[in-house]
């Protein structure tokens, strides 16, 4: 049920993100990996860089951040980058968006939807 939850919505709250942490401390997997990514299904989170381009009056600038964050697909042509804080304050602005993770190709989309959630990350949601 719960699988199917996060597949068939854009968004995962915070208590399915925190049961799947559990489930990992339960295996003995480290939840916050600072170098590598760790899987459980369809999330995963790991340290990442984010390459972004903001549209201005001047033309587009090119900025990249790393930090710590969940990728969830949500369908075979998009996906869900949930960064936890602290973040860039105009990363929610971007057009364009790629994500750089370790020994995996990068995820490059187009940014459709932003939110700041509760608990103070960032979720961005992207097409590919």
């Amino acid at each position: 049920m719960l699988r199917n939850r996060l597949l068939g919505h854009f968004y995962v709250d915070f208590k399915a993100v925190k049961l799947l942490r559990i489930l990992g401390e339960k295996m003995n997997l480290d939840p916050d990996p600072p170098t590598q990514c760790v899987e459980w299904s369809v999330i995963m989170t790991c340290c990442i860089r984010l390459d972004y381009l903001l549209d201005t009056f001047l033309g587009p600038i090119a900025k990249s951040v790393e930090c710590e964050a969940l990728i969830i697909p949500i369908t075979p042509g998009a996906f869900q980058v949930q960064v936890q804080a602290p973040f860039p304050q105009d990363l929610h602005q971007a057009h364009t968006v790629t994500v750089f993770q370790p020994s995996k190709q990068p995820l490059t989309g187009t940014l459709v939807h932003a939110r700041r959630l509760a608990n103070g990350d960032l979720e961005l949601q992207i097409d590919v």
